[in-house]
């Protein structure tokens, strides 16, 4: 349900939170660990610092850095400021009026996916994010190579 934009910012504030809180990272360096295009993820990064998500610096050994503590950062207020919201708001099957008093079909059921969502994401830290990413790194670099990483014998 992610837009690609919220999954580069996520990317980029993971990479973040496992460099340290006081350290500054340039855009390059971000979109090269994060394999997001290094333009497109500027415009996140200015973006999510409007916001107080994070914190800019210009100049030598300036970028970005976390604003706050990783624990207080839910992942809405990440998502938020890059998503369009309204689709959770309308209609799912696009009926000009949807509402629990005249409700189409599936209002009920969207209403319920939407709220648990929005709330995971509200109930999800960045700190819990790192903290999974620090447990499942070590694990799939242990997993063999499939599909094009594996080298096929010539005929």
């Amino acid at each position: 349900m992610l837009t690609q934009t919220s999954e580069y910012a996520l990317r980029a504030m993971v990479y973040l939170a496992r460099k340290g809180e006081n350290h500054y990272a340039g855009v390059k360096e971000i979109a090269a660990a994060t394999d997001v295009p290094s333009n497109y993820l500027a415009k996140i990064l200015q973006q999510l610092a409007k916001t107080g998500v994070l914190e800019s610096q210009k100049g030598f050994g300036g970028g970005f850095r976390i604003a706050n503590e990783l624990s207080k950062i839910n992942l809405l207020a990440i998502v938020a400021p890059l998503e369009n919201d309204s689709r959770f708001h309308r209609c799912v099957l696009g009926q000009r009026e949807c509402s629990d008093e005249m409700a189409c079909p599936l209002h009920d059921a969207w209403k319920r996916i939407c709220k648990e969502y929005l709330g995971s994401l509200e109930n999800t830290t960045l700190q819990d994010v790192a903290d999974f990413k620090r447990k499942v790194e070590p694990a799939q670099e242990a997993l063999p190579k499939t599909g094009s990483d594996v080298a096929t014998p010539a005929p």
